[in-house]
């Protein structure tokens, strides 16, 4: 079945050729295995990192697949996102990103990976490094050479085999100041078959001795001599074994190659003393063990021998007596299986094994213009194994659509098929990357330095480089930077952006109004200082310095944070108002000693209240020719008492506006507002004369009470 792979962001790396880094290579660390069989971890290095190290891609391959082969690949802890191309192998590409960002610019024996190799053969292979791309920590492609190093697969260690025929004559071997041990060719003699059979000891003082060996052994026993000497078994062993020459049964071989049986030929009692050593016990007398040489239909299969790597084909092996579990397979999936039973002493020569190739499957793979795929064309991918296709787009190209067997998947530059058990159709296209289009906005745009601006990134497309300029001289890589403006002035801001499809420039010409505060100077007025209680006093800021922030002591325990604050004042004394002003920079503060002075009513009683609503910001507002206060955020509330002579008239004054006067028709009740609305008053240059209104009647809903003023 088919999948398309999650591994999205593991991305099929393009060289850009950006000159080669001086000094910097990868390479093959040179590794010995010291038999067929055995296996090794050679690890592949990047010497220096002289300009950091955000993503690899390289190609290891073993140049003589007979001495070899890949088996396993290892990636370092910081490799985040890895991949690998399927193993066993003689040819694998490792790919890996740094995500956590751990290699630096000067780091040195970076481990990129480590491969476990299998020997298969004695020999040396070139370990062959090709780098298919490198990129900077700021992902900038750069070019590093690749070196190649030495795989070498040391000779097994082997045990001669004693000759199985009785006429073939052998030099007598004698260690050291021992007896030589010679057998008793008799035509009636039996064979000697066990070591714990009684074997006659004679001395025999007078033969000459040939060269002798420096191998120490114990001194076994002798057979007196015959005139005619047969060969010496040259095993140290403490009895020698006779083999018995006659010739044996025809050996059977059970095994398939997918599923079917072949016959194999009559042995051959012919001993190579040229087989290499296979067998599970290699210390075995020679007489206990046999040979068993083996070829296949094609070469260069991989033996296994009860479970034991043993080499490649065409090779004689050495095997203890008895049956095996023989198995031979390729790379490319042929593979055949069988037991085969090894005399001890002979040489079984089997006909080449034909191989069996298992059933492929064909993925036909196809790329659209301006864009490929890796591997492409026909693919076949042997039954149950996996396959993985790499999409590349060309510069200003992106992967448009994956289709896979008519049906369209989600683009993946990565595409894999797993177990894979039928044919497959998968094909892709390309398009242009559109290009991008730049824009950006700031939440300021004028103020006093040090002015703080939030510059939030708008652009549209596929961008990956941000260049902002502020127009101060400085600039900034981020998409949405904050920058700090220190010095008055206008300045221009310009935005760049790039991505695949190319690039794009915004320029805001004279964006950023930055202005240089004056000192900070807190300072007020008040429109009246003395009177009554109780008091109205309509406070006025003066201060300099641009402040945003006010703070109001009136002196009789109340407070205001408007700028220009009204206060009543409901009980006499003298009263020093503080005024304390701020902004980002700096804090001041205006303080008027004994300001205001509030003396005893002539007249006492209950309290109301006039709210005046009227749209004309500050004009003044006189009750009786009485002024009273100014218009502040639409609205000045009089209080008035209820008990005294109530007021007739309200007149209002503004520059540049008509004089608006008319009666007061209704009064408030104690604790009561009665509210005016004067209408829209014209202005001079209107030839207009003012209209008086009449007093809405005194509206419930328009009361409310101040406990605050009951109690004084």
């Amino acid at each position: 079945m088919w999948r398309v792979s999650a591994r999205t962001l593991i991305l099929v790396l393009i060289l850009i050729v950006c000159g080669q880094v001086a000094g910097s290579d990868i390479r093959a660390v040179p590794c010995t295995i010291g038999s067929p069989g055995q296996t090794g971890e050679c690890a592949i290095i990047l010497d220096q990192v002289s300009a950091g190290l955000s993503e690899f891609e390289i190609q290891v391959l073993l140049t003589d697949r007979a001495i070899g082969e890949i088996t396993g690949i290892q990636f370092p802890s910081w490799a985040g996102l890895n991949s690998k191309s399927g193993v066993p192998s003689d040819s694998v590409i490792l790919k890996a990103v740094d995500t956590g960002k751990r290699i630096n610019p000067g780091d040195k024996e970076v481990v990129l990976g480590t491969l476990t190799i299998r020997g298969d053969s004695p020999g040396t292979s070139e370990i062959q490094v090709k780098v298919i791309g490198v990129k900077d920590e700021g992902g900038t492609p750069y070019s590093i050479p690749g070196r190649n190093g030495t795989l070498t697969v040391m000779e097994a260690s082997t045990t001669p085999l004693a000759s199985a025929t009785p006429t073939l004559p052998v030099p007598l071997t004698i260690p050291v100041t021992t007896i030589p041990t010679v057998a008793l060719p008799t035509s009636t003699l039996p064979p000697i078959n066990s070591i714990t059979t009684p074997v006659p000891t004679f001395v025999i003082p007078t033969v000459p001795l040939p060269p002798v060996t420096s191998q120490p052994t114990t001194i076994p026993s002798v057979i007196p001599p015959s005139p005619t000497l047969p060969p010496v078994n040259t095993e140290t062993t403490p009895v020698p074994t006779v083999v018995d020459p006659t010739p044996s049964p025809t050996p059977v071989e059970t095994g398939s190659a997918n599923g079917e049986s072949t016959p194999l030929p009559t042995q051959t009692p012919v001993m190579d003393d040229d087989t290499a050593d296979a067998g599970a016990g290699r210390d075995s007398p020679a007489a206990v063990r046999g040979a068993l040489c083996i070829d296949s239909l094609p070469q260069n299969a991989r033996i296994i021998v009860d479970g034991r790597a043993s080499g490649i084909t065409p090779v004689c092996l050495t095997l203890d007596g008895g049956i095996h579990e023989i198995s031979l397979s390729t790379e490319h999936g042929f593979s055949w299986s069988g037991n085969i039973s090894v005399i001890a002493g002979q040489t079984l020569s089997l006909p080449a094994i034909t191989l069996q190739k298992p059933p492929t499957y064909v993925i036909s793979v196809s790329a659209g213009p301006y864009g490929t795929v890796f591997p492409s064309g026909n693919v076949e991918v042997v039954a149950g194994e996996d396959a993985e296709f790499y999409f590349t787009p060309n510069p200003g190209y992106r992967l448009d659509s994956v289709w896979i067997d008519g049906v369209s998947m989600e683009p993946s530059l990565l595409v894999s098929f797993v177990s894979v058990s039928e044919n497959h159709v998968l094909s892709g296209t390309f398009s242009p990357i559109p290009p991008p289009v730049a824009y950006f906005a700031a939440n300021e745009t004028d103020g006093y330095a040090p002015l703080t601006v939030g510059f939030r990134d708008q652009s549209r497309g596929d961008i990956t480089v941000h260049q902002w300029e502020f127009g101060d001289g400085t600039g900034s890589g981020d998409p949405s930077p904050v920058h700090v403006y220190d010095n008055a002035g206008t300045y221009t801001v310009i935005l760049g952006v790039c991505g695949g499809g190319g690039c794009d420039t915004i320029r805001s010409e004279g964006l950023i109004t930055v202005r240089q505060r004056d000192p900070l100077v807190a300072n007020f007025s008040a429109n009246t200082t003395s009177g009554q209680v109780p008091l109205m006093v309509q406070f006025e800021d003066l201060s300099t310095g641009s402040p945003d922030a006010w703070l109001w002591d009136f002196g009789d325990g109340n407070y205001s944070e408007d700028r220009s604050p009204a206060h009543l004042y409901t009980s006499e004394g003298l009263f020093t108002v503080r005024l304390t002003v701020a902004n980002e920079q700096d804090t001041a503060v205006s303080e008027k000693e004994e300001m205001v002075n509030v003396s005893h009513a002539a007249i006492g009683g209950s309290i109301g209240f006039i709210l005046v609503q009227c749209n004309l910001e500050g004009a003044q507002i006189y009750l009786d020719n009485v002024f009273q206060g100014t218009i502040q955020n639409g609205t000045l509330t009089v209080p008035v008492y209820v008990t005294g002579t109530p007021f007739n008239t309200i007149r209002v004054k503004d520059d540049g506006f008509l004089i608006y006067s008319g009666p007061i028709k209704a009064y408030p009740s104690e604790n009561q507002t009665l509210t005016l609305t004067i209408p829209s008053i014209t202005t001079r240059s209107v030839n207009t004369t003012a209209t008086r209104f009449d007093v809405p009647d005194l509206l419930a809903n328009a009361t409310y009470t101040l406990p605050s003023l009951l109690n004084q």
